[in-house]
This record gives structure tokens, sequence and C-alpha cells, in this order.
């Protein structure tokens, strides 16, 4: 029972675009256990990794018409996610009207802090840089960090916020309480994508794109005679460098927004405005 309800919790953004044309990917066994751990999924390129794993990537098989892949690290606190949908050719027997795919990364991590010095404050804040489509494009982010409750796993939803995106610049910035002497917390973050094109026969409709491959990033700054260590050993150790597959999905985000702005359009619906991020007591 609790692994159909985190299921239900993970696919909620699939079940908002009402038919979109994707494979719909079941989960073979349950991933979430452990202290740690990294787990991605795309339309039509399956789940990866899971509890114990430090980072997971997908892609989605080779389409025509659409390129969904998702990436998790817990060694540079990042995570990215990208959906991009080209309308199908319609032909004398027909065309399918609808394309599309969905992308999902994950990370979570059990944190000790150690303060010998005073009670200190850390300043947190996840940063989400991204391009969207005016239509078919949805993008969320949801994270908590906080004490981890014992149903955590089984009513996700419950504990951690969502937060829905728009295109650009989206910073979630708090503060976390480090009591003297030795603290523990657990921290999850997630980033949903999904991108939807249209087509018809007389050739409108739109592309869409929803682009974050450049990146969520979780950062934070910890106070003066703080220490830290996490369950998995990786959490934060690695420092941010540029990759060619990043470059890539840009290009070819770039190229599906330079096409729609060709066509004519009308605007999509506006993304709620992100709300600051919740920490448990």
């Amino acid at each position: 029972m609790k692994t159909k309800t985190l299921i239900a919790g993970l696919l909620a953004l699939t079940a908002a675009l009402p038919a979109l044309a994707v494979d719909v990917v079941e989960l073979a066994a349950p991933p979430f256990n452990g202290n740690f751990g990294a787990y991605v999924g795309a339309s039509s390129g399956g789940w990866r990794g899971g509890s114990g794993h430090f980072s997971a990537s997908v892609a989605s098989l080779p389409n025509r018409y659409s390129q969904n892949w998702a990436a998790a690290s817990l060694a540079d606190g990042k995570l990215h996610a990208s959906a991009t949908a080209t309308r199908m050719s319609c032909g004398p027997r027909g065309c399918h009207t609808k394309t599309g795919g969905t992308a999902t990364a994950i990370y979570w991590d059990t944190i000790s802090f150690v303060n010998g010095q005073n009670i200190g404050l850390a300043d947190i804040e996840l940063s989400i840089d991204g391009i969207m489509s005016p239509q078919g494009s949805q993008a969320s982010v949801r994270w908590y960090i906080g004490n981890k409750p014992g149903g955590f796993w089984s009513d996700v939803g419950r504990y951690v916020e969502t937060h829905s995106l728009s295109n650009g610049t989206t910073v979630i910035d708090d503060g976390l309480v480090l009591p003297l002497g030795n603290s523990t917390f657990f921290v999850y973050a997630e980033l949903t994508v999904s991108a939807l094109a249209v087509g018809n026969w007389e050739g409108g409709g739109w592309d869409a794109v929803a682009d974050f491959g450049n990146t969520l990033h979780f950062n934070w700054t910890l106070p003066e005679g703080v220490s830290y260590s996490s369950a998995s050993g990786q959490f934060m150790t690695a420092v941010p460098e540029p990759a060619a597959w990043l470059l890539m999905s840009g290009g070819l985000a770039g190229l599906l927004l330079r096409r729609r702005a060709c066509q004519p359009s009308s605007p999509g619906s506006a993304s709620s405005r992100p709300r600051p991020a919740r920490l448990a007591s």
C-alpha cells in the first residue's frame, strides 16, 4: 500500500496533462529505503537508481518527436530534468495529434551536523533554472529538510510542499537552525517536467519544451564552527563543472523555441509563484 501511494505521487504531473501520449513507467520494486539514494525516470526510458545510489541518469529511447532525460547527483546537490516534444507530421493515412513525455529526478540523504560553537543559522537556497514554452509544458519542484517522519515514504505529499516553476530562474531560500552539539536532518528534493506537442491537419498547433537540464542546485552556507557528514558520504562534496550534455540540452530547447516563435500561439496558463520552503522543526 505504501508503494502504491508513492507511485501515485510521483506520476501526479503526468496525470495533470490529459491525453498525453507517453509510456507510463511502472516501478519494478520499492526504491525508497535506507538513508540516502538517487532515483530518476523518463518516459520510454524507465527508472534508474534507488536506495544506496550516489547518482543516477536516464534518457528516453530514440524518438524523432520527443526526448526526455533526467539526472541526479548527491555529490554536487543537483537535479536535472528535460522534456521536449515536436509535432508529428500528418499524411494521407492520418496522424497522431499529440506527442510528449515526462522526466523526474530525485535524491535524498541524511545529514549529521556538529556545532561546537553556538546555536547557528544555515542559509539554504534552492536555485532552479529552466526554459519553458508558453503552451504544453509543466514543471514543479518538491523539497524537504527537517526531521524525517516515520511515515515519510508512505505519504510524501503530506510533508513535502510542491512549487510550480515558470520560465527563467526560480530561487527558494530559507534558514535552518542548527542547535549546539549534534543534530541530524533529512534532505529530499524532486524535480519533474512534462512537455506535450499538439498538431493538426492544417499544420497548426505547437511544439513544447520544459528544459530544466541547466539545473536544480541545492546550496547552503554553514555558520562558523559547524561541520557535517552524510549517510552517503557524498552530499555537497563536488565542485560544480559544466557538462557537454547540458549544453546539448540547451541547444535542443533553443531550437524548439525558435521554431515555435515563427508560428502563432495563444498564451499558456500562468504558473503559481513559488512560496518559501517550509522547514520542519
